[in-house]
C-alpha cells in the first residue's frame, strides 16, 4: 500500500481511502478536494543530474506533501512523477493555494524542479453515477495539462 521510495500511499490504497474520506465529508457537509500533480522537466533532472538526485527530489517533495497539514495522510504517489492529494475540509480556492505553495516550495528545494497541477472539489461523488472518482481524476488531469500548457507560454 506504500510506495517504497517516498513512503506515500500508492494507487491501490487511493480508491478505498478517497471513498471513506468523501463519505465522511458528505456526512459533515464539509468540502473535500483532490489535487493532481505532475512534475515539470523531471526527466531532465534524472538525465542531467542522475537518478539518485531525482530520487532525492521525489523524497523531498513527498515530505512537502505530508507537511501541508498536521497529521496529513492524504498524499499518494500514482506513478513516476505523478501525485494525488485528497484534502478533507478543503474547497477549490484553498486547493489552489496549497498547489501554488507546493510549486513555490519545490522550486525553492531544487532550482530545476516545478510542478503542474489540477484541482477539483469532490461535490457529488457517487460510484453509481456519472461523477465517479475516475471522472473527477480526468477533470483534474485536464486542468493540470491546461496549467502545464499555460506555464509553457
Amino acid at each position: 500500500m506504500k510506495d517504497p521510495l517516498t513512503s506515500l500511499y500508492n494507487r491501490r490504497h487511493f480508491y478505498p481511502y478517497v471513498e471513506e474520506k468523501v463519505k465522511a465529508a458528505q456526512q459533515k457537509e464539509d468540502p473535500i478536494s483532490l489535487i493532481l500533480i505532475d512534475f515539470n522537466n523531471f526527466k531532465d533532472i534524472n538525465d542531467h543530474l542522475g537518478h539518485q538526485e531525482g530520487d532525492q527530489v521525489l523524497k523531498s517533495f513527498a515530505n512537502l506533501l505530508l507537511a501541508i497539514r498536521k497529521n496529513f495522510d492524504g498524499a499518494f504517489r500514482f506513478g513516476g512523477d505523478e501525485f494525488v492529494l485528497v484534502i478533507p475540509g478543503c474547497g477549490e480556492e484553498t486547493a489552489e493555494e496549497i498547489a501554488r505553495k507546493l510549486n513555490q516550495d519545490i522550486k525553492n528545494l531544487h532550482k530545476k524542479a516545478s510542478i503542474s497541477y489540477g484541482f477539483i472539489e469532490l461535490t457529488h461523488f457517487d460510484e453509481s453515477d456519472s461523477m465517479s472518482i475516475d471522472n473527477y481524476l480526468n477533470i483534474a488531469d485536464k486542468r493540470m495539462y491546461d496549467n502545464k500548457n499555460y506555464a509553457k507560454r
